[in-house]
């Protein structure tokens, strides 16, 4: 394995993950100002947002009617077939 490809991914991911929560970190911040100010829409040059309310919503709990009931859950399984990928971790 090439260390100079593994070692550049390993710097990307971890830039990638400093990034992904500073996303987190401003996106909150928006959220709070939108809900304070009652605001729905924001729109510039850059970005489109649109502050969605919380709700509520109904799931299927698979593994409740696969526990109440084996036989028919089995039923409806099929096989489906997984592409090839990679795992990495950053360690």
């Amino acid at each position: 394995m090439n260390k100079n490809i593994t070692s550049e991914l390993a710097t990307i991911l971890l830039q990638k993950k400093e990034l992904e929560l500073r996303e987190k970190e401003l996106k909150e911040i928006i959220k709070s100002e939108m809900e304070c100010c009652n605001e729905a829409k924001y729109e510039d040059d850059c970005l489109k947002i649109a502050y969605i309310p919380e709700s509520e919503a109904m799931t299927f709990d698979t593994k409740g009617f696969q526990k109440e009931n084996p036989e028919a859950y089995k039923l409806f399984l099929k096989p489906t077939k997984k592409a090839a990928y990679l795992r990495v971790s950053v360690v």
